[in-house]
């Protein structure tokens, strides 16, 4: 069973360069109607904007199927629910929910929060018939990269196990090929060489402060 695949396009981007500066409501759907690209338009309009996009959506036959808005949790849940109406009346099917690093105290928000947050959302959108999707941006919570640490160790316990073995298994096999194809003395000599070298080219990189990232470790 096939589905059909609708694109969208996000209304403030709506121009032909930078310069030329936003278009009224009506031009930048005129503009996406005679491109013929779009399926329908993102947005979540201001309170004296509405009856202009419900207008050029009618207008233009371009439904104002998603929409969305930045929340700070502790200040903006009503918002939320406004918006959500608001959705409802414009026909919207999805609102994409950022959620900002920070609460309204300026406390950074805690994974918790975050979950209960968004089931809370989920129960209004249920209500009114639009999902809430999250959506990524680098100045919101889900971007917040002082987090990488409550991931890290979980993966880099799984990697360095794994990096252990494909190193054992590799050595294993140099000495195994060294010896029969030389000597045992060759291979023990190789094995210790190469410890050597990693060892002194972690020493130059913790004495320089240099990053060790996945690059590093492949060569």
């Amino acid at each position: 069973m096939t589905k059909e695949l609708l694109f969208g396009i996000q209304t403030n981007g709506i121009r032909h360069t930078e310069a030329d500066g936003l278009p009224d409501i009506d031009d930048r759907l005129r503009m996406v109607k005679e491109v013929g690209v779009h399926d329908y338009v993102d947005k979540t309009p201001a309170v004296h904007e509405i009856d202009d996009f419900v207008a050029a959506s009618q207008k233009y036959d371009l439904p104002i199927l998603a929409g969305g808005w930045y929340y700070t949790l502790g200040s903006d849940e009503e918002l939320f629910k406004e918006n959500i109406k608001l959705a409802k009346q414009l026909g919207s099917l999805v609102h994409n929910t950022q959620i900002r690093t920070n609460r309204s105290d300026g406390t950074p928000v805690s994974n918790a929060e975050v979950v209960q947050a968004y089931l809370d959302f989920q129960e209004i959108g249920d209500k009114y018939g639009v999902s809430p999707c999250f959506e990524v941006h680098v100045n919101m919570w889900s971007e917040d990269f002082r987090r990488v640490e409550e991931v890290g160790p979980k993966v880099s316990a799984e990697l360095l196990n794994s990096g252990l073995l494909a190193i054992s298994l590799a050595l294993g096999a140099m000495l195994f090929y060294i010896w029969v194809r030389f000597e045992w003395q060759f291979s023990l000599g190789s094995i210790i060489a190469i410890f050597h070298d990693v060892l002194i080219t972690i020493g130059i990189f913790s004495l320089l402060s240099l990053e060790v990232n996945l690059s590093i470790v492949a060569a």
